[in-house]
C-alpha cells in the first residue's frame, strides 16, 4: 500500500545490509528517485574496525563488511555507514547520477521536514568552510 501511496516518500538505508540491492531498485521503480529519501541509523559503532563489542548490555559483532549485528542472533543492530557511504553505495549499485542521488539524501529530508533548500546560483552569496591539514 504504502509503495502504491504516491503522497507518500519512502525512506531507504542502502548500505547492503538492510534491503537487498534487488528489492532497492524495486522501491525506487515504485517510488521514482522524486520521492525517495536516502539515510542510515548509524550506531555507536559506525566506523570501527570489525571485531566484538559490548553496547546497551548485549554483545554485538561488526564483521569485516560492516555489518553490525546482535552477536548471539546475527539481528541487524544499526547502520555501519554514514549518509555519505550510503549515497556512494546507492551510486555504484543504482543507475542514477550523483546529482539526483544527492538530492535524495539532501534536499529531499529538507522539503519533508519544511526546512529550505539551499542552492547555489551565479551572483549568490555563497559560504564556504576551509580546513588545513
Amino acid at each position: 500500500e504504502q509503495l502504491a501511496a504516491d503522497e507518500l516518500l519512502a525512506s531507504i538505508i542502502p548500505d547492503g545490509h538492510h534491503l537487498p540491492w534487488n528489492l532497492v531498485r524495486i522501491i525506487e521503480r515504485c517510488k521514482t528517485p522524486a520521492r525517495l529519501i536516502i539515510t542510515c541509523d548509524s550506531s555507536p559503532l559506525a566506523g570501527v574496525p570489525a571485531g566484538e563489542y559490548m553496547l546497551w548490555d548485549s554483545p554485538l559483532v561488526v564483521t569485516p563488511e560492516g555489518k553490525i549485528q546482535l552477536k548471539d542472533q546475527g539481528l541487524l543492530a544499526g547502520s555501519w555507514d554514514f549518509t555519505p557511504a550510503c549515497v556512494m553505495k546507492y551510486l555504484q549499485h543504482q543507475n542514477n547520477d550523483y546529482p539526483t542521488v544527492h538530492a535524495m539524501a539532501s534536499d529531499h529530508p529538507r522539503k519533508l521536514l519544511g526546512l529550505p533548500v539551499p542552492t547555489l546560483e551565479v551572483g549568490q552569496t555563497a559560504k564556504f568552510v576551509f580546513s588545513t591539514l
